[in-house]
């Protein structure tokens, strides 16, 4: 069970990319330039019976605009959602993120990587972040290519040692705030961040994790991944280190 919630696949199909007339027939929803229509997600943010809405406009859910073209739905009730529909999200022009209910306290612990089939090490790391990276792993293992998360999602006290184990090792906050971050400034902490290894594999995702729009982060820091671009865009440029954030 991950704290940002619990995602469930089923074989019900969200159609991305259909017509209005095709929508509208099939008791849709409309964001901007995306089209998603099916039971899957109707259920969780029912449309009007006569016309396609916003999705922001309706009860129970939540959109945010966190970049261009990006859409960020949120409802009380785990979303179903079909494997191949976040690959092709994902994929495209578009960034499917956070589309997650608050599930029940009584999920076991793993259930999300379990349900999603997402790669080891993603429990606790913000859904659009866990889906993007657990793609970019495929493909990389399906190219040979070795690539595991070393380092995800931290707790509070963890990265608090981190921290405290910087300041005695490079002497000052300022020197230390160039490798680790105090815990309310740490994107592991808000779990949007992973560290990666090996080296070969952090190489690959650095040339190729922009397609689900992953980007490295610190020009020190080799193993240091975020979802900083849609996908297929470009990756901005390198900050010096963490204390440039």
């Amino acid at each position: 069970m991950s704290r940002h919630g619990r995602v469930e696949l089923s074989d019900t199909p969200i159609r991305v990319g259909v017509s209005l007339s095709e929508c509208r027939a099939s008791g849709g929803v409309i964001h901007r330039d995306l089209w998603i229509c099916g039971l899957s997600l109707t259920v969780h943010c029912p449309p009007p019976a006569r016309r396609p809405t916003r999705m922001i406009d309706r009860p129970g859910c939540r959109a945010t605009r966190s970049a261009p073209a990006t859409m960020i739905a949120m409802s009380r009730r785990p979303q179903v959602i079909t494997r191949r529909t976040l690959a092709a999200v994902l994929a495209g022009p578009v960034v499917l993120t956070g589309v997650l209910a608050t599930a029940t306290a009584t999920a076991a612990p793993g259930e999300q990587r379990e349900a999603l089939g997402s790669a080891a090490g993603t429990d606790g790391l913000d859904p659009a972040l866990a889906v993007a990276y657990t793609l970019a792993e495929q493909a990389a293992h399906a190219e040979g290519v070795p690539l595991s998360i070393t380092s995800g999602y931290r707790t509070p006290a963890e990265q608090q040692a981190l921290w405290e184990d910087g300041l005695a090792t490079y002497g000052s906050p300022e020197e230390a705030r160039r490798w680790v971050l105090p815990p309310e400034e740490s994107t592991h902490v808000s779990g949007q961040a992973v560290d990666v290894g090996p080296q070969a594999g952090a190489q690959w995702l650095e040339r190729n994790g922009n397609r689900w729009g992953l980007c490295r982060t610190y020009a020190n820091e080799w193993w240091h991944f975020e979802l900083a671009t849609i996908p297929g865009g470009s990756c901005p440029p390198l900050r010096p280190d963490a204390s440039e954030r």
